[in-house]
């Protein structure tokens, strides 16, 4: 069986987004590689949205940006401090 893109950008953008989560939770990450992740995952996100077959739900995706909405927010928290 053949992993469709989408799929696959999903899992990657899920293990990325888990990971950097539990870094910042536990504040054992750098600014710079926080802002990378989260450029990543902006475009994995942006992907998701624009593929028109086998996308995950509408739910889920809001679900993806609000996370990801978090951490942008602690980005720009750390370049305030």
């Amino acid at each position: 069986m053949v992993a469709l893109p989408t799929l696959v950008t999903e899992k990657n953008f899920r293990r990325l987004l888990s990971s950097t989560e539990k870094l910042l939770e536990e504040n054992s990450i750098e600014d710079w590689k926080l802002d990378q992740f989260v450029k990543s995952l902006t475009e994995m996100l942006n992907d998701m949205q624009k593929s028109m077959n086998r996308r995950p739900s509408s739910k889920q995706l809001d679900e993806y940006k609000q996370r990801v909405d978090i951490l942008r927010r602690n980005i720009d928290i750390t370049k305030l401090v």
